[in-house]
């Protein structure tokens, strides 16, 4: 319904996602093609069957199904190739959930030479949009997709010493705007073993918030 559509519009991460084109839809594209799909998405936004609480959006979404269709088509007009190249990057990391894993990132470059020999590679296929501005905004994320891709490769995890299991934590220090494209933030832990006896010992991790707490306060807390 117009909900559905308005709310699809409004989180769209790319120009492609936003007017819903698939791999097929860009298979054989041009530019009237792109502009029948944006016609025809816009025809969607009835706002007289929109909820009241999302009309004020409405206008805002239409706005931006605009700028997506002068995006692609402009994409499309530049090059379809470099169009499809450029929209399967951008799904593929939508898929990855904005995390990507170093399986994820493989996945992304493809194989055969060095991660950032693919880079490279993967740059000059779409390279050729940057000649109008419309699409810059959809070249610069992918730009900087590759750029995760190799970091997600260089990263390296601690594995537990032989016959010990390690401690489940939550994940820290997961704001990725920190951490790319530069590391402003490191997420790498320092690591340290310790022997827990089965005596009933245990080992208590604490926030900062836990500073106040008395002695016989941590210790009930524990035994609870």
């Amino acid at each position: 319904g117009v909900q559905q559509e308005l709310r699809r519009i409004r989180y769209g991460a790319h120009s492609f996602s936003i007017l819903g084109l698939t791999e097929e839809d860009l298979a054989d594209a041009t530019v009237e093609s792109i502009g029948a799909v944006w016609q025809r998405q816009s025809l969607k936004l009835d706002l007289d069957q929109a909820p009241d609480e999302d009309r004020p959006h409405a206008a805002d979404c239409l706005s931006q199904l605009t700028r997506a269709h002068r995006a692609v088509a402009a994409m499309v007009k530049a090059s379809l190739p470099a169009t499809r190249a450029l929209h399967r990057l951008l799904v593929q990391f939508d898929r990855s959930g904005g995390i990507l894993s170093p399986q994820q990132a493989r996945e992304i470059l493809g194989a055969g030479a060095e991660p950032e020999a693919l880079r490279d590679l993967r740059l000059q296929e779409i390279l050729v949009l940057t000649g109008d501005k419309v699409a810059m905004p959809d070249v610069s994320r992918a730009m900087q997709i590759l750029e995760e891709c190799i970091a997600a490769l260089r990263r390296t995890g601690t594995p537990p010493p032989p016959g010990r299991r390690p401690v489940a934590t939550t994940r820290g220090l997961g704001l990725r705007d920190l951490k790319t494209p530069g590391a402003v933030v490191s997420a790498r832990p320092t690591t340290h073993t310790l022997d827990v006896p089965d005596s009933g010992a245990a080992i208590v991790l604490l926030s900062d918030g836990a500073g106040d707490l008395a002695q016989e306060e941590l210790s009930a807390a524990v035994k609870a």
